[in-house]
């Protein structure tokens, strides 16, 4: 018969296999697709009105999506610190699914047209107000 093993050596072995695997998920959320920051960045100009100046602030992977950080003017001035949270379809590399910002969710619907008639077009590409500088941050 052998002596019983003290709960904090239990716990503490546990607790150290639960850290080593959380540390081995962090990677993979934390590099940044290129490809879904783009189409993230190219919803900003519709989700703003019209003659809004958009300036990225910063890029940020998150679960299935990417964050984006920018500030939106629409008149003189540094403008509003907004963010949109663009996620996308799993086992699809840039499908986007939804999008979140700081006023709330995107409707389906909202989502789904501008996929169809925005991101997906010429125009939509022309408008990306990241496009002038590295990935997920403009100049």
């Amino acid at each position: 018969m052998g002596h019983p093993r003290p709960v904090a050596s239990i716990v503490s072995r546990g607790a150290a296999v639960g850290l080593g695997v959380a540390m081995l998920t962090l990677p993979a959320c934390s590099v940044i697709d290129a490809e879904k920051a783009r189409i993230c960045r190219i919803a900003l100009p519709a989700l703003e009105p019209a003659g809004t100046r958009i300036a990225i602030v910063g890029t940020r992977a998150i679960e299935n999506g990417v964050r984006v950080d920018y500030r939106a003017a629409l008149g003189p001035g540094e403008g509003l610190e907004r963010f949109a949270e663009c996620r996308f379809a799993l086992g699809r590399r840039a499908d986007l699914d939804a999008i979140t910002t700081d006023r709330g969710t995107v409707p389906g619907a909202t989502v789904y047209l501008l996929k169809r008639y925005y991101i997906e077009t010429e125009a939509g590409a022309a408008a990306d107000p990241g496009a002038a500088g590295e990935p997920g941050k403009a100049k």
